[in-house]
């Protein structure tokens, strides 16, 4: 069986491509409608699918802090 290594750009790139939006409208801080529950979807995946803690899952998404991350999660 081969083994698949799912990084955080696939993850950016899956959710993005489920809902239209652009990589750069999911690592932003703005909040437009849709955009949360997507960057929300994106901590859920790569903490499930990443070996690596909240505060790296936030500096991979563009520097948020480990509690936004824990919250998105949540």
């Amino acid at each position: 069986m081969s083994e698949r290594h799912v990084t955080f750009d696939m993850i950016l790139a899956s959710v993005g491509a489920l809902t239209g939006l652009t990589r750069l409208d999911l690592l932003s801080d703005r909040r437009e409608a849709g955009s949360g529950q997507a960057r929300n979807t994106v901590y859920w995946l790569a903490r499930q699918l990443l070996p690596v803690s909240y505060p790296v899952i936030g500096r991979l998404a563009g520097g948020k802090d480990h509690a936004s991350i824990m919250a998105g999660v949540k």
